[in-house]
């Protein structure tokens, strides 16, 4: 469903237009919202990080592009990571299996010191880049999403 018809449908929900630009926004915002709402198999994406021999915490990689949310880390026999948080990096220097997403650089950091060669692969979910592929199920929880942004002020 493209972005117009979910603006028409909301119109025709409320019987009411609104400013192009405005009612672009609500779309958008609430698509957005549906998105995180829901862990669509259609997002979810795998990435491989090569971590070289004598690597440390302070070495990070970049993470994916449209990366929205982690959802595990596993290292190649299968052993998953626990997520620590990115301000504790530094107290957790010498944890084994860990990792940490540095948010305000769009990257990620393994835990450890002099860490071995290994292949660690990072499941998460993207943004979806393209409208044509939110599914039609969302779209009357978009459009009421859209009316209560719109006219609920309370």
């Amino acid at each position: 469903m493209t972005v117009q018809e979910m603006i028409t449908k909301f119109e025709n929900m409320v019987d009411d237009t609104l400013d192009a630009d405005y009612a672009l926004q609500l779309v958008m915002d609430a698509i957005f919202n549906a998105e995180e709402s829901k862990d669509y198999e259609i997002r979810k994406k795998e990435k491989a990080y090569t971590v070289t021999a004598g690597q440390s915490y302070a070495d990070t990689q970049a993470l994916p592009t449209r990366f929205a949310n982690d959802l595990f880390l596993v290292e190649d026999s299968d052993l998953r990571y626990r997520k620590i948080l990115f301000e504790d990096r530094f107290q957790r220097v010498n944890s084994t299996n860990a990792y940490f997403l540095d948010m305000g650089n769009d990257a990620i950091g393994f835990a450890g010191l002099n860490l071995p060669a290994i292949t660690l692969y990072l499941y998460y979910l993207d943004y979806s880049p393209d409208l044509a592929k939110t599914p039609d199920t969302s779209v009357s929880i978009i459009a009421s999403t859209m009316r209560g942004t719109a006219y609920d002020k309370t």
